[in-house]
């Protein structure tokens, strides 16, 4: 028997315990007359999504799947499309890229092909090339993180709608991950409209500020959204978090960490540039650096390590004079900064 993604599911919004005595879904509860504690209770995740939607200004076609940070969701959607293309599981992925991509791609049997991003001063994408990997290598699913990372490179909308037609004629599935963009961003989200092989996939934690409380979303028009809701769990999320999230965005916390982010991503660009060093960053949260020689940066990675400092570096050949950190606090990233500065006596 094949397996069935179109199961109907329907989530309700279930009553607040703080004015209703919840008693119908075996939850520990609470004696009505005490102050309610809502980690005894199963959270109202449509409340969250109902939040979500406002925000976003969506439409009725435009249906959003919570997940456990957005690589839940990644995780669905592969297997779903590998179910589905059974004899031609042929997926294209950025190079570099979110490392779970490559590894859900393996465990569901996928052929992988990557899209190199060069480390060079063209900041767009250009549409043809990737035109050409799907036509070459007769991809069935795409995977475009716009923008990317660590190597922050941008696809024009004009670009990503001729792709999106191309996809659309061959009966491609597109993943477009937008974590590092914009939180609050609509412009993509049109596309919903035209191009149903196409899901939009966000999250909480990069340009929002709040990796540890693990919530994604997705975005698509309903054919797609009735696997992705088949595949879902009851209940994503605690109620802590789903409070968290909604709070979150009935508040300017969001907007004022992008605030936080985009001023240390100026203030980073300019001052490295006064000591000679190359970003490669313009708006993401990953502040990637090319130190230009090996030596120079295991040097720097050897001086963090001896400061209990974390930061990316184990990036393949082609990208091995590479390190990226948080663009977050300026102190912190200024305290990073004083310590590349310091490596090297050349530096000043």
């Amino acid at each position: 028997m094949k397996p069935n993604f179109n199961l109907k599911r329907i989530r309700r919004e279930v009553p607040n315990p703080s004015n209703s005595l919840r008693l119908h879904r075996g939850e520990f509860g609470h004696n009505y007359l005490q102050k309610v504690n809502h980690d005894r209770y199963y959270a109202d995740t449509e409340a969250l999504i109902k939040e979500i939607k406002k925000n976003l200004k969506l439409s009725k076609n435009q249906n959003i799947v919570l997940g456990q940070g957005a690589e839940s969701l990644i995780k669905d959607f592969i297997f779903w499309h590998s179910i589905k293309n059974k004899r031609n599981k042929r997926i294209l992925i950025y190079e570099p890229n979110y490392f779970m991509y490559e590894y859900f791609a393996k465990l569901n049997g996928y052929k992988i092909f990557k899209f190199s991003l060069n480390v060079d001063e063209n900041y767009y994408i250009n549409e043809n090339e990737i035109l050409k990997y799907l036509k070459n290598y007769k991809i069935k699913l795409l995977v475009l993180v716009n923008p990317s990372a660590p190597i922050e490179k941008k696809i024009k909308e004009k670009s990503l709608i001729k792709i999106l037609e191309y996809c659309k004629k061959k009966n491609i599935f597109i993943i477009l991950d937008e974590v590092y963009a914009d939180f609050y961003s609509k412009s993509s989200l049109n596309l919903l409209k035209k191009f149903d092989k196409l899901i939009i996939i966000r999250t909480f934690s990069k340009t929002a500020g709040y990796p540890g409380l693990k919530v994604g979303f997705s975005i698509s028009g309903e054919k797609i959204f009735k696997a992705m809701n088949s595949l879902r769990l009851s209940v994503e999320h605690s109620s802590y978090v789903i409070n968290k999230c909604i709070k979150l965005l009935k508040s300017n916390s969001i907007k004022n960490n992008q605030k936080i982010i985009k001023n240390t991503i100026y203030w980073g660009r300019k001052n490295f540039l006064k000591i000679n060093i190359d970003s490669l960053t313009r708006t993401i949260i990953w502040f990637t650096i090319d130190l230009k020689q090996k030596k120079l940066k295991k040097k720097v990675i050897d001086k963090f390590k001896a400061k209990n400092i974390f930061v990316y570096h184990k990036f393949n050949k082609d990208f091995d004079t590479l390190i990226s950190f948080t663009a977050s606090h300026l102190n912190n990233f200024k305290y990073i900064f004083n310590l590349i500065k310091s490596v090297n006596t050349k530096l000043k």
